[in-house]
């Protein structure tokens, strides 16, 4: 959270979307442009500084039509893009009717770029990675800037751009590391993402489900299995996540701790017979997921993550939850309950890989009223 709002930039407190006009630097001088900032409800950064520290997003994770329409626009944008220096000996790569000899600027020639014309005192248009999709223009530092981008200062030309590395970041700007030709396949981020959070409010309120109910979890299991437990539910989550709404943005530990809740109902029934207050306990465990469920319908906090997660939670608290034996019998039946369902989350756990990376063009169009509801009319904006 505090290197998210040290590196990047901290979103407009509220509910709506934030509307400003800035004027920015052109090549061929001065301009206006306007930009819209979804904001965040919970004090913390922008969409962009989300993705790039790994919240669960599907652009980053697999192949997506509209990345590779971004590219390929990218690419017919600059089809008649030559290079044109201006009477100040700056260059840059634009449309030939873009490159006006009245106003000093003399043009190169069509697909002829800047980097070799000996004239050119600095380029000053270089690609910029802007938005949540790696779309890429070509603008001056200062007008990339104001579009919350990337400014790259070792190219001309979006036609062979990194942009979708480069929104995605973890770390590629200091590795470089490709993980795919097209996509940067950040699969580990159905895990980063349960240890990442929106905002200061966010962070509070999981803190405060952790500490009342993660806490009661490790004082049964113990810190090493509630650990893995909170993990892998998390993860499952996550997983879920991504095949129902996988056009949202979504990260936070609350799909763990739904998965906690999935181990305190196992919990519940494994010590069934000891437990003095059955009704009340049921009662308790009811309140706590509606709760978490009312919660999830705000914005990037996710509803299907807390379904799967608390899923997750089910199988992986019969897995590895301690047991009360009540006689031998009961021992031989808990075991084989125990393999059956290691067994079965290897295979939930491959079916939902499977399906998130061979069934990309399934969309489910209300889905994101589960995950957001739109209290007010801008609230879901910045979810994707």
């Amino acid at each position: 959270m505090i290197l998210m709002i040290t590196n990047g930039k901290v979103a407009p407190w509220g509910t709506s979307t934030e509307i400003k006009v800035y004027k920015v630097d052109l090549f061929d001088g001065s301009g206006e442009q306007t930009v819209q900032t979804a904001s965040n409800p919970y004090y913390g950064p922008q969409i962009q500084d989300l993705v790039y520290w790994g919240s669960k997003w599907a652009a980053c994770m697999r192949d997506e039509s509209i990345v590779i329409t971004a590219q390929y626009e990218s690419k017919v944008n600059e089809t008649n893009y030559g290079c044109c220096r201006n009477s100040l000996g700056e260059c840059g790569m634009v449309q030939n009717t873009s490159c006006k000899a009245s106003s000093g600027q003399t043009y190169r020639g069509n697909g002829l770029n800047c980097t070799s014309w000996s004239v050119c005192s600095s380029i000053k248009l270089r690609p910029c990675c802007y938005g949540i999709y790696g779309q890429c223009a070509l603008t001056t530092e200062m007008h990339c800037d104001v579009l919350s981008g990337i400014w790259s200062k070792n190219s001309d030309s979006c036609a062979n751009n990194d942009c979708i590395y480069q929104i995605c970041g973890m770390a590629y700007q200091q590795t470089g590391y490709r993980g795919g030709s097209t996509n940067p396949n950040q699969f580990y981020r159905f895990i980063t993402a349960i240890f990442l959070h929106v905002g200061v409010i966010h962070f509070v309120m999981n803190a405060l489900g952790q500490y009342t109910l993660v806490s009661q979890v490790e004082f049964v299991a113990g810190f090493w299995r509630t650990l893995l437990m909170y993990v892998i539910s998390g993860a499952c989550g996550f997983m879920f996540s991504a095949i129902f709404s996988a056009q949202q943005l979504s990260n936070g530990s609350s799909a763990a701790i739904y998965g906690m809740l999935g181990v305190e109902t196992v919990d519940i029934f494994q010590t069934w017979q000891l437990i003095p207050n059955k009704c009340g306990t049921v009662f308790t465990l009811l309140i706590k997921l509606a709760i978490f469920l009312g919660i999830g319908t705000l914005p990037y906090i996710d509803n299907f993550a807390h379904v799967g997660g608390f899923l997750g939670g089910v199988v992986v608290g019969i897995w590895l939850l301690p047991y009360i034996v009540f006689g031998t019998i009961d021992g031989i039946r808990k075991q084989i309950l125990q393999v059956s369902f290691a067994l079965a989350l290897v295979v939930a756990i491959i079916v939902l890989l499977y399906t998130f990376y061979n069934d990309s063009d399934f969309v489910c169009s209300w889905c994101r009223y589960i995950d957001c509801v739109p209290y007010t009319s801008d609230i879901c904006a910045g979810q994707g």
